[in-house]
């Protein structure tokens, strides 16, 4: 077996761990960083002349999902969910009748045919060893003039400044700013940028923002 059939092997498999995350997450308790997402997209979507179908994906966005419901009476599905935090939304998952939260993984049968308008990886895209194979698999279902939204995250300039911290974490892998670089993306928050030092409001998380390959 060569090389590249070894480290494509290596992925499938930590690809596969990362479907049933249990919590707690990394974040410890990423409700806050849930809650700046939150804002921000409920802007991005006020901001969109019709109301998206939303997919959000990975653990940790059960919340959220319910949360964005309000704003929309179209399909919102999060994937990629653990059993438990499913549990715990229980009560206002019940509330929604366009709201659907799986464990099954974002090319499970559940989504087979479905296009969304918006993605949304929530402190969640640190869940997925390739951020790469990810990203290709919501591009999938991403509508022609969709956009997949990264929020809640922290991305590195380079491998060489991910903290011992975050090495010890098992299923947490973090990603740096050139693994997007196949992909059409802008960042709509830097942290580490000039004038976010002298905001108000502290976010230590990126938000970035990837069109579709076609546009």
């Amino acid at each position: 077996m060569n090389n590249a059939s070894i480290t494509n092997t290596a992925a499938a498999k930590q690809e596969k761990a990362t479907e049933n995350v249990p919590v707690p997450y990394f974040h410890c308790n990423n409700l806050p960083a849930q809650k700046i997402c939150y804002q921000k997209l409920v802007q991005q979507i006020k901001q969109k002349p019709s109301i998206p179908n939303i997919l959000l994906v990975g653990p940790g966005c059960a919340w959220l999902a319910t949360q964005l419901c309000r704003y929309t009476d179209k399909v919102v599905i999060a994937v990629n969910l653990s059993a438990s935090e499913i549990k715990d939304a229980k009560k206002e998952y019940e509330m929604f009748m366009n709201l659907q939260l799986s464990t099954q993984s974002i090319d499970g049968k559940l989504l087979s045919d479905k296009q969304f308008e918006l993605v949304v990886f929530c402190s969640s895209i640190e869940y997925f060893f390739s951020i790469g194979n990810i990203l290709k698999k919501a591009l999938k279902h991403l509508s022609l003039a969709g956009e997949i939204h990264i929020c809640g995250s922290t991305f590195n300039e380079s491998k060489n400044n991910i903290s011992k911290r975050s090495k010890s974490i098992k299923q947490y892998f973090p990603h740096t700013i050139n693994e997007l670089r196949a992909f059409q993306y802008k960042i709509l928050h830097e942290p580490a940028a000039f004038i976010n030092k002298f905001s108000l409001t502290k976010n230590p998380f990126h938000h970035i923002v990837i069109k579709n390959y076609y546009l």
